[in-house]
């Protein structure tokens, strides 16, 4: 709806300054100007061929045929009708100039400033579902829905519409977000493959900006980005239960229900939270047309713990051969992929550091000090007494690891 007025203040700089180049180089203009322009414009008489003014009246009339004939005051509207909408123009866009400054000075500075630069731009390292180790799960539900994304139209008429509200369960770091900027990387490909120049958005929300917002921001947000991929993580935490006036419950479960229904191709909404506690979550939220599919995500088993390791060797251009991977995988029982991806960072940190490669011995000394939690004797001064409490506990840890058959 802006473009005709834009298009118009366009036109009106244009003739502004067409008029104030005639105003400042008129005889110039004068002497070498198509007859049909001179027409329009007119034609300015020297002072020394007029008359001189006499008296007050005389120098007023002057000034007032001067202001008529050479268009000055017509110059003067344009120019005030042009910087009136130039600055409500530089109001609206003066955020998103100063950010993209802001930008392309962190990306030249390089190096620890790129990824501020990157924060900036809501920029999505490249990824795809090869990256996610294990969620096999996970992994099959995003594919169906890139493919319903990629052609909609046979499952809607088919009646096979993927649910496209899916909420994420499990404990922290598990690749809750990370699979779902897989997800909205692997959509971009697919459109970049057939050739769609349609581009899907990604809109990262937490629970109090929701909050503090309102669910109108989401709204909007939605409504001005469409089609895109809405992630709200920590969702249990806009308290979405059946107590007292919960306006919110409704507004979003109205909501939902009206967008994830639309059928319309090019302004698809897929909506996906994460949440650590799924109990406290009304069940209406649960259901089809709102988050229809539910998606648990867990600790990665002994299996995962070990290719995930390998990659991030192989990634390091290491030789995971020389590596003791089981070993590893044995040992970080019960952690997290992000557990994992500090441990081997840490311990490349102190490889540095050394001006060392990374070897298994960096990589268990972390584990001493961050899984194990094994206080060294040169760290801290340990009583005779306390010493021997100490050796029995780690005793009976190792004794317990080593005879039941399930820790794995």
């Amino acid at each position: 709806y802006s473009i005709p007025k834009r298009a118009f203040t366009l036109a009106t700089g244009v003739a502004g300054t067409t008029a104030l180049w005639w105003l400042l180089f008129n005889r110039h203009f004068n002497a070498h100007a198509p007859q049909c322009i001179q027409s329009f414009f007119g034609t300015v008489i020297p002072m020394s061929q007029q008359g001189p003014a006499n008296g007050l009246y005389g120098q007023a009339e002057e000034l007032a045929w001067r202001y008529s004939s050479n268009r000055l005051a017509v110059t003067a509207a344009i120019f005030g009708y042009f910087l009136s909408n130039i600055s409500s123009e530089y109001t609206t866009m003066h955020p998103s100039i100063a950010k993209w400054i802001s930008y392309y000075h962190h990306k030249m500075l390089g190096g620890a400033y790129l990824k501020t630069a990157q924060k900036m731009t809501h920029h999505v390292e490249d990824m795809s579902f090869n990256d996610l180790v294990g969620l096999e799960h996970v992994k099959q539900e995003f594919k169906l829905l890139v493919d319903y994304l990629a052609n909609p139209e046979p499952y809607d008429r088919m009646g096979l519409t993927p649910s496209r509200g899916i909420l994420l369960d499990g404990p922290t770091r598990t690749g809750k977000s990370f699979s779902v900027k897989a997800l909205f990387c692997e959509i971009n490909r697919m459109l970049a493959t057939h050739g769609r120049s349609q581009e899907f958005k990604l809109i990262e929300l937490d629970a109090p900006t929701i909050q503090r917002q309102g669910i109108g921001f989401l709204l909007e947000l939605i409504k001005t980005a469409a089609p895109c991929v809405v992630f709200i993580d920590e969702f249990d935490l806009l308290d979405l239960q059946r107590k007292g006036q919960n306006a919110l419950l409704s507004e979003l479960l109205t909501y939902m229900s009206g967008t994830l229904s639309a059928l319309d191709p090019k302004n698809q909404v897929i909506i996906i939270a994460a949440t650590n506690r799924p109990e406290n979550l009304d069940i209406a939220l649960r259901q089809p047309g709102r988050f229809g599919k539910q998606l648990h995500f867990a600790y990665p088993t002994f299996n995962d713990r070990a290719q995930y390791i390998t990659r991030k060797i192989k990634k390091l251009s290491l030789d995971p051969q020389t590596f003791d991977i089981d070993r590893l995988a044995y040992e970080t029982h019960n952690q997290s992929y992000e557990a994992l991806n500090t441990l081997i960072n840490n311990a490349l940190l102190k490889a540095r550091i050394r001006s060392q490669r990374l070897s298994q011995k960096h990589i268990e000394e972390v584990l001493d000090q961050e899984i194990r939690h094994i206080i060294t004797a040169e760290n801290k001064h340990i009583a005779p007494h306390e010493q021997d409490i100490l050796a029995a506990y780690f005793a009976g840890q190792a004794l317990i690891i080593n005879l039941i058959d399930t820790y794995i």
